[in-house]
């Protein structure tokens, strides 16, 4: 059968590093975290999982784009590595999430995205697993949770995922944004370059900017012709 769990993470972390070239964020340093996944409706074999660990981790980030909602212009990456050598848990953990934006004309612009992330060890706290799927994630967790449209919110789970995508965005008016993707991800517990392994999707979202952050409609299907989905956002990320 299957199960609906609950989930909490509670991380403490300590970075300190320096900043390169003026728009490169460094840093290392060591942390604590106590996970806990709960099953809400699951199997009675199914039982609540804790870790409490600590970990040696480290960082770095650039963003350049000229905005955080529907850029047109500039660069952004999230570097993530961490080391527990059994404080709680035994694991190693990769991450890479990038994006680029280049201006094709004054209203056009071209995106690109890809992340990687892998975790090895013989005890891989859930909070280093990757989740995959949906046209809405959760903003927490940037590193773990990742989009896809053609596929269940959060659907593909694995200690290892690969996503990229492509976009064209064009605003319409002034702060008035169309956009198009057409994107393939995938979870498990390896990286693989196998086309079959990939779930593929696309997605048109509409978009605009608010005193309280931007709104958007996003209309999404597979390429397996399912039924297309709505998804309606509000606010900024936090």
């Amino acid at each position: 059968a299957a199960a609906v769990a609950g989930y909490s993470s509670v991380p403490v972390q300590v970075f300190a590093g320096p900043i390169l070239f003026n728009t490169v964020i460094t840093g290392v340093g060591p942390g604590v975290a106590h996970v806990r996944a709960s099953p809400e409706v699951a199997p009675d074999s199914v039982e609540t999982t804790r870790w409490t660990y600590g970990a040696l981790s480290a960082f770095a980030a650039v963003d350049t784009r000229d905005r955080v909602a529907f850029p047109s212009r500039g660069a952004r990456l999230l570097a993530t590595a961490a080391w527990s050598p059994g404080a709680g848990a035994s694991f190693r953990h990769v991450t890479v999430n990038a994006e680029r934006w280049i201006p094709l004309s004054p209203a056009v612009s071209l995106g690109t995205r890809v992340a990687a992330t892998r975790a090895w060890g013989d005890d891989v706290p859930l909070d280093h697993v990757s989740f995959v799927g949906g046209d809405i994630v959760p903003a927490l967790g940037a590193n773990q949770f990742f989009a896809l449209y053609g596929a269940e919110a959060l659907e593909l789970v694995g200690t290892a995922s690969q996503v990229a995508a492509l976009s064209a965005q064009a605003e319409l008016r002034p702060d008035l944004f169309v956009r198009a993707t057409v994107n393939a991800g995938r979870a498990g517990d390896g990286w693989t370059v196998a086309p079959d392994a990939y779930r593929t999707g696309l997605g048109v979202t509409l978009g605009t900017g608010t005193p309280i952050g931007p709104v958007e409609l996003t209309l999404s299907t597979s390429d397996l012709g399912d039924t297309p989905q709505f998804a309606f956002s509000l606010g900024r990320a936090f």
